[in-house]
């Protein structure tokens, strides 16, 4: 898949939190989400890039949130909707 179809998200972190990206891969039992933390594309200071190819992820910026990204373009989703895709 080549950049101009896959998402960019753009994170902004400071001293107090690091921002993270994973995409979400199925349920766990003891952490709620399977997740495979993806490792920034630049990095410049405390803000991170990630390219996201389709799929649903999980991020933070100070507290979580999900997407759902589809042919390059992401939607913002709730967790329990997170749990309805995966089923």
């Amino acid at each position: 898949m080549n950049k101009q179809q896959m998402f960019t998200l753009e994170l902004t972190g400071n001293k107090k939190f690091r921002p993270w990206a994973a995409k979400i891969t199925g349920e766990d039992e003891k952490f709620g989400f399977k997740r495979e933390f993806l490792n920034a594309d630049e990095q410049d200071g405390n803000d991170k890039e990630y390219w996201l190819c389709d799929g649903v992820y999980e991020y933070t910026e100070g507290r979580r949130k999900f997407i759902v990204v589809k042919d390059g373009e992401a939607t913002r989703i709730e967790r329990d909707e997170v749990l309805e895709l995966l089923k």
